[in-house]
């Protein structure tokens, strides 16, 4: 059975054992913390990307509340080095939280080739435009460090009742295109939602690609 050494004694420990690797930040383990809320704070890790450097970048939610109890939603981007430590010129002590909007749920995460990244998030009107009671799919870019966001947009597709838009996944093609994946809610005959399959395709430079049918 093949063999590779993963503690300090090198005692050689088979292939597929599922071991920490406690070369990796503390024990095997890296932590996000933040203590902004006045109640709580609650970190949550949606999307993971390893890019080619080895620096492991990852995108989800920042949750927190105020003196009332009303919760404030923060996309969370945070940036490690291969061995699990902050990376220090990404954020704040390698993680930054920035609220872009109202009732947002960060789904996916993609890097463009230049850094930059991208997340999709369903909400209720991304700033500074006001809130919307329709729910919207939406994608915010952000440089490479962190910053922004650098460019946003929503969509909303059209529906037999309230719209209500989720994007689901995201993906860069080899043009720098985002493709956008999710469904829209089209109908509701109760009990029953009819949910219909959505794609979007956004260049960098314009909001849609001119060739691509929906």
């Amino acid at each position: 059975m093949p063999t590779f050494t993963a503690n300090s004694s090198d005692t050689p420990v088979p292939i597929g054992t599922g071991i920490l690797d406690t070369n990796f930040g503390t024990d095997g383990y890296a932590y996000l913390s933040l203590s902004i809320g006045v109640h709580y704070d609650q970190l949550i890790v949606r999307a993971i990307r390893v890019l080619d450097d080895g620096r492991i970048i990852v995108a989800g939610d920042a949750n927190h509340d105020d003196e009332f109890f009303n919760i404030i939603a923060d996309v969370l981007l945070a940036s490690f080095q291969p061995d699990g430590a902050p990376s220090m010129d990404f954020g704040v002590n390698g993680m930054t939280h920035v609220n872009v909007g109202a009732t947002t749920t960060v789904t996916d995460m993609v890097v463009r080739a230049n850094g930059d990244i991208v997340v999709s998030t369903p909400s209720n009107g991304l700033l500074p435009d006001p809130y919307n009671s329709d729910v919207l799919q939406s994608v915010v870019q952000f440089d490479a460090t962190g910053n922004g966001p650098t460019s946003t947009v929503s969509f909303e597709y059209p529906s037999q009742v309230q719209p209500q838009g989720w994007p689901t996944s995201l993906l860069v093609d080899a043009d720098d295109r985002i493709l956008v994946a999710g469904f829209r809610l089209w109908d509701f005959n109760f009990p029953i939602p009819d949910s219909d399959h959505s794609v979007a395709r956004l260049m960098r430079d314009t909001i849609f690609a001119d060739d691509f049918e929906p």
